[in-house]
């Protein structure tokens, strides 16, 4: 949702359209999401491999 806030109050700045926006938003999330579950894959590889 900050994403989304963020490019929001962006937008005219960066030449989006509220579509382009929301998309943009969009990927943007699902590659923080996507980052949090590997970070999170490899703290619980090295813990239960000590």
């Amino acid at each position: 949702m900050a994403v989304l806030t963020v490019l929001y109050l962006k937008r005219e700045r960066l030449g989006l359209s509220y579509e382009d926006t929301r998309a943009l938003a969009d990927e943007i999330a699902r590659y923080i999401s996507n980052f949090q579950r590997i970070e999170a894959e490899v703290i619980w590889e090295a813990n239960t491999t000590l």
